[in-house]
């Protein structure tokens, strides 16, 4: 229908109707780019958005994850320090020999530190 004007309008000799013909294609086409544009800036911005979340999600894991690791630390230490002082005081094996025992079980152990880094 476009190509019939325009060849319509060239038969005519009206320059100025193939001008607003072509005027009206050619806004057209950079309509259509912008619009493209703007929907590809948009997913853009939706799926940075969804990192982000994810990150944000992985992290305050991390965080539970170090703080546990942070108070077994504290236990273990602690419990180090209790078989310390039983070497100085052997009737604190009496008073708790669970703990005593439990101290022996965990000297010396740790805790393999992985974080999450699946987004990144």
């Amino acid at each position: 229908m476009l190509i019939r004007r325009i060849t319509k309008h060239l038969e005519d000799q009206n320059w100025f109707a193939v001008a607003l013909d072509m005027l009206v294609v050619i806004f057209g086409v950079y309509l259509g780019f912008q619009l493209n544009d703007w929907n590809e800036n948009r997913k853009s911005i939706e799926k940075g958005e969804s990192y982000l979340q994810r990150i944000a999600g992985e992290l305050e894991q991390d965080i539970r994850f170090f703080d546990n690791v942070i108070s077994m630390n504290e236990r273990n230490f602690e419990n180090g320090q209790f078989l310390l002082n039983t070497i100085e005081n052997n009737e604190l094996v009496n008073e708790d020999p669970t703990r005593f025992i439990t101290s022996l079980a965990f000297v010396g152990s740790s805790l393999v530190v992985n974080v999450s880094n699946n987004t990144i």
